[in-house]
């Protein structure tokens, strides 16, 4: 394929940083099993010290560790018999609500909250961050959150349900959620990716821990955590960003050893009392950030630092992005209930066109 075939989605990138929406950005597309396009531009540093984007560079996931964590590691459970979806949480958990379920948890739909500041009992005490002490009393925090809806029946995006799935995890297994991720899933699902990394593109100049973050975990929880949680955590290339993805993939087609297509369609075709299948959100019928054009089998999902992966299963594509947005500050809109400055509006104004200009480009080849 030559470069001038994608001369459009070049434009919206370059249109992206030059009118200063995201410092920098990475772009990498995956058709039919093939990387067709991997190209980065801007800066992945702004200050302290200037550093250029390259499609080398590292980015802060964010919640894109919901799915290629958390989503692919329950998979392989799920397939394995190793752990029932159905289960109520109290299963694992002693002080897990009977009547949630782990499923419930996956699909927002456990009645948990969307977000509670859990790190804030320890935002004095950053040494002890990632202490087997502190990680065991933040998840028993998380899964002792009162319950704000019904469970199985009212719909909230919650990473409070997903640091449940966390302590589920580690009850079942008795490991920490990284290791877990490294004995359980195969290299291909998680080779490039990286619980934090020390050349990792800058985020926020974080007023608690009084610095810009470069190479740890923008989200304050799994900071907490030490960085390494079933939420956030996850560092990786744009590239291994789609690499990881095209795993599942080549599973829901029935090209993986490691795992049945029964499976993956299991996880991507059904829903909760919302939008969300298990782990992945799917297309909403208007205003979709994959845009109105993207295949209504899809699924995709999000990450607060700038980043989104969205997939058409039946198509074979996978598209793969990854900003810094929020550094060096985070603008209005970032939290619920804040008007949106003008950059978030671009923000969100851009990732509709640029799927649609994916798709189309495609399918004009």
């Amino acid at each position: 394929m030559s470069e001038y075939e994608f001369n459009s989605i070049d434009n919206l990138l370059c249109t992206l940083v030059d009118d200063q929406t995201v410092p920098g950005c990475a772009l990498s597309i995956r058709y039919k099993g093939t990387e067709v396009y991997n190209k980065a531009y801007g800066m992945s540093e702004i200050r302290p010290v200037p550093r250029q984007a390259t499609v080398d560079t590292i980015w802060d996931l964010a919640s894109i560790t919901k799915v290629l964590c958390t989503a692919h590691l329950y998979m392989i459970w799920a397939n394995n018999g190793q752990i029932n979806l159905h289960d109520p949480l109290s299963t694992w958990l002693i002080d897990g609500p009977q009547n949630v379920r782990i499923i419930d948890c996956l699909t927002h739909s456990s009645g948990y909250p969307n977000w509670r500041p859990l790190y804030s009992k320890y935002r004095r005490t950053q040494v002890d961050w990632g202490s087997q002490e502190t990680r065991h009393e933040l998840l028993l925090r998380a899964v002792k959150t009162p319950l704000t809806g019904t469970p199985s029946e009212s719909y909230a995006y919650s990473d409070i349900g997903f640091l449940v799935l966390c302590a589920v995890a580690e009850a079942r297994f008795g490991k920490p959620i990284h290791i877990l991720w490294q004995e359980f899933l195969p290299s291909r699902a998680k080779n490039g990716l990286y619980w934090g990394h020390p050349a990792a593109a800058a985020t926020e100049d974080c007023p608690i821990r009084g610095k810009i973050i470069a190479g740890e975990v923008h989200d304050l929880n799994a900071a907490v955590l030490g960085g390494k949680s079933t939420h956030a955590g996850l560092f990786g290339t744009v590239g291994s960003l789609t690499d990881a993805a095209q795993w599942s993939m080549d599973a829901y087609h029935g090209r993986c050893d490691e795992l049945e297509s029964s499976t993956v369609q299991y996880f991507w075709r059904t829903k909760g009392a919302g939008s969300h299948c298990l782990g992945w959100d799917t297309p909403s019928d208007s205003g979709s950030t994959a845009s109105d054009y993207w295949p209504k089998d899809g699924i995709g999902h999000l990450g607060f630092t700038g980043t989104s992966l969205w997939m058409a299963p039946t198509e074979e594509l996978i598209v793969g992005f990854a900003s810094n947005r929020v550094h060096p500050h985070i603008e209005g809109g970032a939290l619920p209930g804040v008007i949106a400055g003008p950059k978030t509006k671009r923000y969100r104004a851009f990732r509709p066109i640029l799927h649609a200009t994916i798709l189309h480009t495609l399918d004009a080849i």
